[in-house]
């Protein structure tokens, strides 16, 4: 890894990057001040037009349901393709907020009475409208797309290129100063062909900005190797003038839009297949002598990244080294920033290429802080203040300015005190202008948004540097195209604590706008990852796109040995059965608080050993990776969510009562508990299960699946080595219909708990009902027909990601895993596409690899039981995708992702424990399709993906299922944050890891104590 750790300590980081962006003699802020003030009192005297989104966002902030709703129009409204889904959408939005009106502007006054008309028009968003109010609800809407698509024209220079080059020439005429980057609208590739389709419009945009010879056009001449490639063209602006790449316009391309798997994962994949593609774009912008900048993504690609820039910077030293204009763009919120233009300069003194570099602040601000807390991260990679941003992108750009020699500063920013501070480092940093009296770095800023700013900073003079250029970042494709990159700047500029939306706010004073944010701000409201769930420590987890981090799982898995053990006899249940029983007392007389403690001490081990765990989780369980740390991890948010879930339900209750009398309830074990565990989670519901047990005073006998048994033995000693007695655990293996029998059979078992089959499941509650002696309960957590319900406003690359995570992680041999995809006709051929391509994306085989997406199923029997629903299914269904490769592998047990597309939702028979999606197609009203998918019987889990908020509410409530998720994948569920179980043929409940789960575990006792049977009451006597 040539950059530091990204997990590390925030504040140590700000103090150094405040020391450097405030040494003595670089940087003087009162001076700041001053340059800056002239330019936000002029913004704020010439407001900007009712229409433009500074406006909009001063109205209706995002931060108050008026603002949300618009926003999410704005996100969704365009791409409805059919009218009634856009009526509801329409309806349920404008319905959810109050548009009364606080402003006295003409924005205030027009919107809220149209708005207010318009919701009267409406008709509620689950009921459809009749003949004459659906006249009146289409125009409304059409009226509201037009609403939308005015806006988001603000943001798009032009929906082709060739509008927006000509927008350009436009624009430049009144201001030669201006130069462009034209960003082609999209999201990331999920497919080979959306990568085929972004590059042709990369391709096609560069020659569009190229007049130049058609036989010139295709790429760079080779017969002029090492020559100035503007020799080759003369030509680089979009409006005919011969300038250096510092001087053209330019285009901006984002590296997972031209590969469908770029992430680190897939490293040697993206080398073999990306790099050789992004030099052909390279070679195009070289001949026609403008800037190609790679745009910066998320934190856990910048490695990655990094590789594919070094190996097309030794292509360009090889093949045009005197080109200029290659560059990238670098986020000055990442903690590595000051790190990573150190490395990406010494990799330009090394190749002897000067590099155009673009400084952003960073616009995956809230998704980097979600991953870095859902993975349970040390830290996090990007700064938690706003000022500690600020401070960063002053320090880099410092850097920059020092580095005049391999960096062409490209700073992007539309605040004006960062404007002003640049300005005033730039006479201290950059090297004397060259003899042509180049500019020595430009500024950047958004297209549509920071006019006001640069106006008043291209009026000034700027006698240091006549010839100050300004870069406009340029989005190009259709309003469709454009939804998500329209809510990331809404969300950016609408955020308070943004400039853009304080510049707009007359009551912040410019002082307080203009403030320095070169300190050190050493509180902070956002928790680190592990404190999310206080007063219980989250576990934590591994980026595996970290060397350091993921070296001890790979070491682990070489030093792991899985050894089978030898199936106990029936009689060795038995012996564990009485073992166990005698062990009891003791145990349930342990104080809960001890009892907690141990299972605390166990959860740190295993924190300790969670390498070990993985490595065990890959060799016998077949688990890749990244599933193997999060099974890990949800074994140690068990143990510690027990521990804490005890101690309050274990507490004795006092309840009220007449005087003279104490009444106490209280929870203590019932005897021995029998756990029977899963193969497709050995370690994370094994632990579970016994856990539970344990803490609330039971004595267990635990049998793991006969398929993974070693990790559960390891698990039990563990529990054993942090202070769980021998005797009140025990461990048997074996097969279920023999040990497994017996233990169930057994007169001394006081509960069961078990994870497997529906038909198992009722095997053994039949075992048990025919029983004498006291009733057992059963806790019991069976499989599902867990369906996916999908309306036309959700988006199709959401939903992609979100199908092929829960229809083929973990091989599908998950209980909560997807197996019914119903999707709304007017959506589903693009849908189906994009899973179809989707899915052949995936790497299936072995899971040690860490690019294997998909492993082997685990065992024989399981390969042949969905070998047998694939034939079932081929026969009477269309099979719309399978792996292009080892699609199908005898030997190693390996079925790679299938999809079928059926006729109805009552085709689907039964659960196919694998890799196998079923897909139906749903119109009319959503919920008779969620009426049929109840009639299946099953209820564990849920998807639903909407924009209507009401329909998502209404569905969830409709739904006879356990866990419904909304607008995300159907699996991992977090302990204690998304309690997992279901009902009907999917299980009893209560759900494990909720708070309801271990009164089951409990019997019940009341002690009512007469006080005053041996005299008076001497309380009633005192009151």
């Amino acid at each position: 890894m040539r950059l530091p750790h990204p997990y590390r300590e925030e504040l140590a980081i700000v103090r150094r990057n405040v020391a450097a962006a405030a040494a003595s003699d670089t940087l003087d802020w009162p001076q700041v001040i001053e340059a800056a003030r002239p330019w936000v009192t002029a913004v704020r005297d010439n407001p900007p037009p009712f229409w433009a989104m500074e406006s909009l966002l001063k109205e209706y902030p995002i931060s108050k349901p008026e603002g949300l709703a618009l926003m999410r129009l704005a996100e969704a409204l365009l791409r409805v393709p059919d009218s009634a889904t856009a009526i509801a959408l329409t309806a349920d939005q404008l319905g959810r907020a109050k548009f009364d009106g606080t402003g006295d502007g003409l924005l205030s006054r027009l919107s809220n009475s149209v708005i207010g008309l318009s919701k009267k028009t409406l008709p509620d968003a689950d009921h459809p409208p009749g003949l004459l109010a659906k006249l009146g609800a289409k125009t409304v809407v059409a009226a509201t797309i037009r609403a939308v698509q005015l806006l988001a024209k603000q943001f798009v220079l032009g929906q082709t290129i060739e509008e927006a080059i000509n927008e350009a020439k436009s624009q430049r005429r009144g201001a030669s100063n201006l130069r462009f980057s034209f960003d082609m609208l999209g999201e990331g590739a999920r497919t080979m062909e959306d990568a085929d389709r972004y590059f042709a419009s990369y391709q096609h945009a560069i020659r569009a900005m190229t007049p130049v010879r058609p036989e010139q056009r295709e790429g760079f001449d080779s017969s002029l190797k090492g020559s100035n490639p503007s020799l080759q063209t003369g030509r680089g602006r979009t409006d005919g003038v011969a300038n250096t790449p510092e001087d053209s316009d330019g285009i901006s391309i984002k590296l997972s839009a031209l590969h469908p798997r770029y992430e680190d994962a897939q490293h040697d994949r993206v080398m073999n297949e990306l790099v050789p593609r992004v030099w052909q774009l390279c070679e195009m912008a070289a001949a026609a002598q403008i800037n190609l900048t790679i745009d910066a993504e998320e934190v856990d690609r910048l490695e990655l990244s990094l590789d594919v820039f070094e190996a097309l910077l030794k292509q360009v030293q090889a093949t045009c080294p005197q080109w200029r204009g290659f560059g990238l763009a670098l986020q000055a919120y990442q903690t590595r920033s000051l790190e990573l233009i150190e490395h990406v300069g010494a990799l330009a003194r090394q190749y002897k290429v000067r590099l155009m570099c673009r400084l952003v602040k960073g616009a995956y601000w809230d998704s980097e802080i979600k991953r870095a807390q859902e993975m349970g991260l040390p830290a996090y990679p990007v700064f938690t203040h706003k000022q500690h941003s600020d401070s960063s992108y002053l320090a880099c750009a410092a850097s920059l300015l020092k580095q005049s020699d391999v960096f062409f500063p490209q700073f992007a920013t539309h605040n004006a005190g960062t404007i002003a501070a640049i300005f005033q480092m730039a006479k201290q940093f950059a090297a004397p202008l060259q003899l042509d009296e180049r500019p020595r770095f430009e500024l950047q800023r958004l297209h549509g948004m920071g006019t006001g700013v640069y106006r008043e900073i291209c009026r000034d003079s700027n006698p240091e540097n006549p010839k100050q250029t300004v870069r406009i970042y340029a989005p190009v494709g259709s309003h469709g195209d454009l939804l998500a990159y329209l809510v990331r700047r809404l969300l950016e500029n609408g955020a308070n604590s943004s400039f853009v939306h304080q510049l707009s706010d007359d009551s912040v004073d410019i002082s307080e706008l203009l403030a320095s944010p070169l300190v050190v701000v050493e509180t902070t409201d956002l928790p680190l990852p592990k404190d999310i769930l206080l007063p219980r420590i989250n576990s934590v987890g591994v980026d595996l796109t970290v060397d350091a981090m993921r070296a001890p799982l790979l070491a682990a898995f070489e030093a792991a040995h899985v050894t089978r053990p030898d199936d106990a006899s029936t009689q060795a249940a038995a012996d564990a059965m009485r073992t166990a029983h005698l062990a009891f007392t003791a145990w349930r007389d342990v104080p809960v608080a001890h009892r907690a403690m141990l299972l605390r001490q166990a959860a740190d081990a295993m924190q300790s050993d969670l390498p070990r765990f993985c490595a065990l989780l890959v060799k016998e369980a077949f688990k890749t990776w990244g599933d193997a740390v999060s099974e890990v991890r949800e074994a140690i948010d068990f143990l510690r969510y027990y521990a804490d879930e005890a101690e309050r339900i274990c507490a004795p209750i006092i309840l009220p009562g007449p005087t003279g009398e104490d009444n106490v309830l209280r929870l203590q074990g019932r005897g021995v508990w029998v756990c029977i565990s899963p193969w497709n989670f050995p370690l994370a519901i094994f632990v579970g299960q016994v856990a539970a047990a344990l803490v609330t005073g039971n004595a267990v006998v635990a049998k793991p699946a006969e398929q993974t048994p070693v990790v559960a033995i390891e698990a039990v000693r563990l529990l054993h080595a942090a202070g769980v007695p021998v005797d009140a655990l025990q461990l048997v293996t074996g097969l279920g219909e023999t040990v497994g029998a017996t233990l169930v059979a057994h007169e001394k078992v006081a509960g069961i708990v078990f994870t497997g089959s529906t038909q198992v499941a009722k095997i053994i509650q039949r075992s048990l009902a025919n029983k004498d002696g006291p009733i057992v309960p059963l806790i019991a957590e069976t499989g599902g027909i867990n369906a996916m319900l999908v309306d036309s406003t959700a988006l199709p690359e959401h939903v992609a990601d979100a199908v092929v995570q829960s229809a083929f992680r973990s091989a599908g041999q998950r209980c909560s895993a997807l197996r019914l995809l119903c999707l709304h006709e007017e959506i589903a051929d693009k849908v189906i596409h994009m899973l179809v391509g989707a899915a052949k994306e995936l790497a299936v085989g072995d899971p040690q690899h860490l690019a294997t997406d998909v492993g082997p199923l685990i065992d024989r029997d399981a390969f042949n039981g969905i070998s047998a629903h694939l034939a079932r299914l081929a026969a009477n269904a269309p099979l719309t995708a399978a792996p292009a490769v080892s699609g199908v592998d005898a030997a190693r047990h390996i079925i790679g992702p299938h999809i079928f597309e059926i006729g109805s939702i009552a085709d689907v028979k039964q659960e196919i424990f694998g890799p196998v999606l079923q897909i139906v197609r749903w119109s009319g009203d959503p919920n008779v399709v969620m009426d049929q998918i109840n009639a299946l019987g099953y209820g564990l889990t849920l998807g639903i993906h909407t924009r209507i908020d009401s329909r998502a509410e209404s569905l969830a409530h409709r739904a006879r299922v356990g866990n419904v998720y909304v607008n995300r994948n159907i699996i991992g569920a977090v302990v204690g944050v998304q309690p997992f179980g279901g009902e009907g043929l999917s299980g009893t409940g209560p759900k494990a890891g909720g708070p309801f789960y271990l009164p089951r575990f409990c019997g019940e006792q009341t002690i009512t104590i007469n006080t005053v049977a041996a005299g008076g009451n001497v309380t009633l006597l005192m009151a």
